[in-house]
């Protein structure tokens, strides 16, 4: 009879242990959910423009481009109207890896010198582009050009300065761009360079057609 009773007594004492462990247990999961901060989304990666500028301040000793319509490098003129320039310098916030090569164009905080052109396209489908090719069947007057600009000191002599708008792709390092006819748009233009002495610059058309530049 004692050990019977000493018997039930041991299997109870199991069970109460058994018990406890389990109680342990789920506090303890329960006190680390909690305690755990909740699970959020990944935030999305940053998206980096182009040409974007860390900083940049007025280039006031910087003649403006004459306003009016934009010339060729022919010489013709084109229906093309530069409404305003503004210039100013900055410095670049990251390094610029070209695609393919990855040459570095540009590093972290190098100088540059910033062009915002504000343009109007006046061709028409009564007043139609240059013809550039026997392709050109659909002349709307919607224009793809690129733009090329000349910078100069007050001697008047060019200053040395590389387009880097686009150069991450080294293949179309070009500021390629389209109008739709009697549309007004701002391009910038980004030039590396360390002269802070630009007096004034030139700003013509390389390429303008129908289709993109070939």
């Amino acid at each position: 009879m004692g050990s019977e009773t000493a018997n039930r007594i041991r299997r109870l004492g199991t069970a109460v242990l058994v018990v406890i462990v389990v109680v342990l247990l789920v506090a303890a999961a329960f006190l680390g959910f909690v305690s755990k901060p909740p699970a959020t989304s990944p935030l999305p990666s940053a998206t980096v423009s182009p040409t974007p500028m860390a900083t940049n301040y007025p280039a006031t000793n910087v003649h403006p481009a004459a306003l009016g319509y934009l010339h060729l490098n022919s010489g013709v003129t084109s229906k093309i109207f530069l409404i305003s320039a503004n210039a100013s310098y900055g410095v670049y916030p990251l390094n610029l890896v070209q695609e393919f090569t990855n040459v570095t164009v540009i590093h972290k905080g190098d100088p540059c010198f910033v062009l915002n052109l504000t343009l109007r396209n006046d061709y028409s489908i009564n007043d139609t582009l240059p013809s550039t090719s026997n392709l050109d069947v659909n002349n709307t007057g919607h224009a793809w050009m690129t733009l090329s600009v000349a910078l100069y000191d007050k001697t008047g002599n060019q200053v040395n300065a590389t387009n880097i708008t686009n150069a991450a792709v080294p293949f179309f390092n070009r500021d390629q761009f389209s109008m739709s006819n009697n549309e007004t748009d701002t391009v910038k233009i980004v030039y590396a360079t360390s002269n802070q002495n630009i007096d004034h610059y030139n700003v013509t058309i390389d390429y303008l057609g129908v289709w993109p530049v070939p």
